[in-house]
């Protein structure tokens, strides 16, 4: 089952444009993708006019419209890493601020557990080596 949700999250990173614009539109079928209950947990990771939290198929469309509303040209580079029913993408991201038009360049990482084929968790971290601890994956970082 781990190759198979690895698959949907590299497939989720390799979406097309289109892609995010349904997203930004809020009509993007969720449902193929996330869990009904499914947890966005940004406790521990600064995303200015952000909630800390999103929670159901409701707040995922939220939280998506809220980012694309205040990020464009969304490009980079991912690494995946697999253990059980966890996925960590760590990306090597540039985007642009709406507000402010300035380019924002960050390394980070995203985690991801599945229930059931859906993702039923999502946490961006910082530092990518500490989502790969939280996951339980040893792996070497590339510097």
């Amino acid at each position: 089952m781990s190759q198979e949700n690895l698959e949907l999250v590299r497939g989720l990173f390799e979406m097309s444009h289109r892609g995010l614009d349904l997203l930004k539109m809020g009509t993007a079928p969720l449902e193929l993708v996330y869990d009904r209950d499914v947890v966005f947990d940004l406790t521990d990771f600064e995303m200015e006019g952000m909630d800390y939290e999103y929670r159901g198929l409701d707040g995922a469309r939220r939280f998506w419209k809220q980012v694309l509303a205040a990020w464009s040209g969304l490009e980079w580079e991912a690494e995946f890493f697999e253990r059980d029913d966890i996925v960590v993408a760590v990306l090597d991201q540039h985007s642009r601020a709406e507000a402010s038009g300035e380019v924002v360049h960050r390394i980070y990482a995203q985690m991801f557990r599945f229930r059931d084929s859906r993702i039923v968790f999502w946490k961006p971290y910082a530092e990518p080596a500490d989502a790969l601890r939280a996951a339980g994956i040893d792996a070497e970082l590339p510097e």
